[in-house]
């Protein structure tokens, strides 16, 4: 085989078009990418601004979550009727959620097409689906041929920090709204033993703000903290707060078991020591991997709590959790899974010239 040829026909760069509004998502799979391969680049593009023109020269185009709101609808057609390889990138179980009842009926809307058979006839027309879990992909399986990993990677240019000692233990919630019911029953109570012996601070999104009288109420100082829909100025807020422990008690909702292990990211990034729910995302990590996973009884809580009260005995989780955020979140899976959606473009090609052939 003549190899010069080959390698004379290999392209020389590829463009991803990333098509999203969603922040966190977004930041999570694809900010940690950027130069480390100098043959992909990516573009973002926002759907509500409505320029197909953007698409034009992407030799992909990957789907951040959502297929049938309609600026994504919109963006779906534009992107069809130019012929692009096209994937959907999920880190949530759309098809569980749609059986669910939501409590923001607008999350109901979003969610229904997607037990519907209006979602497996759209991912026909797609090239595939990008999963950022391992139970995501089992489930994809069955609503299509090419199912690929692709997950939150470790930002380099996010520097960690680590917390500095106060008078305080300073307690940080970050988690969806479906946690907050476990943060009232689970939680709460082992930060008010806590507050017994030494000053608490609790600091929580404004989906909190219904529980401050209670939290008030058992001696914990309570501090809201604003929204940010970008997922930086999100880091940089909640770094300034001197975090020493995250919290992340269980979801009720199916959907928990499809979710991903971001939240040890996230915490490595703000130098808190996470208190895990004992969920299925975080089923091969514990303590060798600088994280404590609690069950339902208070008493987790409790016992875990007592057991990083020294800056000491967090430093040493932080750094455990430091090697496994590495590693656990390496940017080169999420590149190799990259390099292999043209390739399996042009695998369907040849399979269709193959078949013109008889």
């Amino acid at each position: 085989m003549n190899n010069g040829y080959w390698e004379g026909l290999e392209p020389t760069s590829m463009l991803v078009g990333v098509i999203s509004n969603t922040s966190a998502t977004t930041a999570l799979c694809f900010d940690g990418l950027s130069g480390i391969d100098p043959k992909i680049s990516f573009r973002f593009i926002d759907p509500y601004k409505r320029d197909a023109s953007e698409m034009d020269d992407c030799d992909v185009l990957i789907f951040v979550r959502h297929l049938f709101m309609p600026a994504y609808k919109e963006a779906f057609v534009q992107a069809k009727r130019r012929g692009k390889l096209m994937y959907l990138l999920v880190d949530d179980n759309f098809v569980t959620l749609a059986g669910e009842r939501q409590a923001n009926p607008i999350d109901e809307e979003i969610f229904k097409p997607y037990g519907q058979p209006i979602f497996k006839e759209t991912l026909e027309e797609m090239d595939g689906v990008l999963c950022a879990s391992a139970a995501l992909t089992e489930f994809f399986q069955s609503y299509h041929h090419t199912i690929l990993p692709f997950g939150a990677v470790s930002d380099r240019t996010i520097k960690p920090i680590r917390s500095t000692p106060t008078d305080d233990v300073r307690i940080g919630f970050f988690g969806g709204g479906f946690r907050i019911e476990a943060l009232k029953e689970q939680v709460l109570p082992a930060l008010k033993n806590v507050a017994e012996r030494q000053p608490v601070t609790l600091f929580a999104g404004p989906n909190v703000e219904k529980f401050r009288e209670q939290i008030e109420g058992a001696g914990i100082r309570f501090v809201t903290v604003p929204l940010r829909s970008n997922f930086r100025e999100f880091v940089a807020e909640w770094q300034s707060l001197g975090l020493q422990v995250a919290v992340h008690p269980k979801g009720e909702t199916k959907n928990v078991k499809y979710k991903t292990a971001n939240a040890v990211l996230v915490s490595h990034y703000l130098g808190a020591v996470p208190l895990l729910s004992d969920e299925p995302a975080y089923a091969s990590i514990g303590k060798a991997q600088g994280v404590l996973k609690i069950g339902r009884n208070t008493k987790n809580f409790s016992t875990a709590l007592a057991s990083i009260e020294t800056a000491s005995q967090r430093d040493i989780l932080l750094a455990r959790m430091a090697r496994f955020c590495e590693t656990n979140f390496d940017p080169m899976a999420n590149i190799e899974t990259i390099r292999k959606l043209r390739c399996n473009g042009w695998a369907e090609d040849i399979a269709v010239f193959t078949r013109s052939l008889g």
